[in-house]
Order: C-alpha cells, then sequence, then structure tokens
C-alpha cells in the first residue's frame, strides 16, 4: 500500500464544508454587483440603528457591557465574568457580540 506525504495526509484529514453561499454561483457579474450593493446597504441601514440603540443604553450600561453584551452586577460577579472572558477569548478567537 502506498503512503501518502505528510501534506496530502493533513489534507485529506480536513473535512469537506459545503458551499455556505451556493446561491451566488448562480448569479452573473452584474447580479453580483447588485447583491453587494444590497448587502452594503443593509449594513448600513443595520449599523445605524444599532448606534441608536446603543446611544440608548449608553446611560443605563457601560462601555464594556454594551461592547460583550455581558450585564455586570458590579462587585464578584463582574470579576468572575472578567475572568471567564479572559479565559475564553484565546480559545475561541474573538468572540462575537451579541
Amino acid at each position: 500500500m502506498k503512503r501518502l506525504s505528510p501534506i496530502a495526509e493533513v489534507l485529506a484529514s480536513i473535512p469537506e464544508r459545503e458551499d455556505p453561499f451556493p446561491h451566488l454561483a448562480l448569479l452573473s457579474t452584474d447580479d453580483l454587483l447588485l447583491r453587494r450593493r444590497e448587502i452594503q446597504q443593509s449594513l448600513k441601514r443595520l449599523e445605524a440603528e444599532r448606534q441608536a440603540i446603543d446611544s440608548e443604553l449608553v446611560e443605563t450600561f457601560s462601555d464594556a457591557e454594551l461592547r460583550f453584551g455581558i450585564r455586570f452586577g458590579g462587585g464578584l460577579q463582574c470579576v468572575v465574568m472578567l475572568c471567564i472572558f479572559l479565559l475564553l477569548e484565546p480559545l475561541c478567537g474573538t468572540l462575537e457580540v451579541v
């Protein structure tokens, strides 16, 4: 039995993932440009909405609470949540703010 090279073994061990956007293959160049524009406009609108929400919430929550989506109760709870975040962040990469 012929043995694979180390690189081929590593590549063979990586599971194939499905294309998350198969519909894009069906679009023409012009359609792709239109879709990109639609997405860009949606993102701008959503960012404006997020900023409006943040301006309302900034009176109640700290910047860190808004940035990480975690409500700190203060005292020990705040320290525990910060420790958990600092431990998980390197393992997970950049944590997504909900």
